[in-house]
């Protein structure tokens, strides 16, 4: 076993972390070194590329991208056909592998905040409302946590999930957040950032 664990942390050292927009216009990939690299999908150039010198020591765990739908297709493009200046790139939320989490303002290219809590746990997953005003969270220390970013926040936490989760998503809708275990998935009411009661299920698989 010993030379496929070596082989997993080998891959686990050297894969970057990605992920499209919800548009696919960009694509964001966060290297081992922790710099974040934002590519257009239509031209393959590189749009932006943002490190914070401060994190160059801490492993970055997962991460989102929250980013404004374009309300018009239609200004995209110019009389030439070119594409233009692509509007806000929003901001990336990224987990850390010690506990807490960093926001990156991806249009003013800096780490606009960063949340912890006081006992800390490795961040396996992580995602942004629908509206990117929270971001939910599960660690290691088998913890739900919602934060809100207007106050900078923790709006809410639950600990003792009864598995550990190793990946979050949210529903297209909006409504639930499913939590991904070694063995079962995990759905929850997304509404858990503005109540103090444990979240409840919405059903399991």
């Amino acid at each position: 076993k010993r030379p496929h664990f070596l082989l997993d942390t080998f891959w686990q050292f050297l894969m970057p972390l990605f992920k499209f927009d919800a548009e696919q216009e960009c694509c964001a990939i966060i290297s081992a070194d922790n710099r974040i690299r934002i590519w257009e999908t239509s031209t393959g150039k590189l749009r932006s590329h943002y490190v914070d010198r401060k994190q160059l020591a801490v492993k970055y765990s997962c991460f989102d991208w929250w980013r404004p739908l374009q309300k018009s297709k239609g200004l995209k493009r110019n009389s030439s056909g070119k594409a233009k200046d692509l509007s806000s790139l929003g901001k990336i939320a990224v987990g850390l592998d010690h506990g807490g989490v960093i926001i990156w303002d991806l249009q003013r290219g800096v780490v606009s905040q960063r949340l912890s809590e006081d006992v800390q746990s490795s961040v396996t997953g992580i995602v942004f409302s629908q509206d990117g005003n929270i971001v939910y969270t599960v660690s290691k220390g088998k913890q739900l946590s919602a934060w809100d970013l207007k106050s900078g926040k923790l709006a809410a936490k639950w600990k003792g999930l009864k598995q550990g989760a190793w990946g979050l998503a949210l529903h297209p809708g909006g409504k639930a957040l499913a939590l991904a275990g070694t063995s079962l998935i995990r759905l929850v009411d997304a509404s858990i950032a503005t109540t103090t009661t444990s979240p409840g299920d919405v059903g399991s698989g």
